[in-house]
């Protein structure tokens, strides 16, 4: 399938996982009800009652997201060659993305059960999830794009026809006549 296409697919999906959750019947005091203190304030309700029903389709909609994130990074890299070698490091670091978006949705799962929660580095393990985990893996990418622009973004050839093609465009149209006609 071409990129276009998977991009087309992947946002067809999202909007159908956006329908489904639309169609989903809301729990009571899902949008909070009064703080007993704080009058300004609302609060939720426990986190098991409002979200057992979605959190796989919650799931769904990050990997598709994350998805999307991955072909359209591979738009940057594409040629009449294909992906330039850039097809493994993008696989990769979106199944390492899709990994630890997994990892988080199962943590913060296994805390609304009603157990104590486990803890790393301080903070609940869904919350840990996301901070060393979720939040620095796009750095990756950044780390892909800096080390391999020249040979997967734009490689020498690739320059080296924008300076042919710049270098034509700035010919008056007198010279480009001539040289059709020679």
């Amino acid at each position: 399938m071409k990129l276009a296409g998977l991009v087309f697919a992947i946002v067809v999906a999202i909007a159908a996982v956006v329908l489904i959750l639309l169609g989903v019947p809301e729990v009571p005091q899902g949008h909070g009800t009064t703080h007993l203190e704080f009058a300004s304030m609302e609060r939720g309700g426990p986190g098991s009652l409002r979200h057992v029903d979605v959190i796989w389709i919650g799931w769904l909609l990050g990997a598709l997201e994350i998805g999307l994130f991955v072909v359209l990074l591979a738009f940057g890299a594409r040629s009449r060659r294909g992906l330039r070698g850039l097809g493994w490091p993008l696989a990769v670091g979106g199944l390492a993305y899709l990994a630890v978006w997994t990892a988080l949705v199962l943590a913060y799962r296994a805390e609304m059960s009603g157990a104590a929660p486990e803890f790393f580095l301080g903070f609940p393990a869904a919350t840990a999830w996301m901070l060393f985990g979720l939040w620095p893996l796009p750095l990756l990418f950044a780390v892909y794009y800096v080390f391999g622009f020249d040979r997967w973004v734009a490689t020498p050839e690739d320059l080296a026809e924008l300076e042919r093609r710049l270098a034509r465009r700035r010919e008056t149209p007198e010279a480009r006549t001539e040289e059709r006609g020679s």
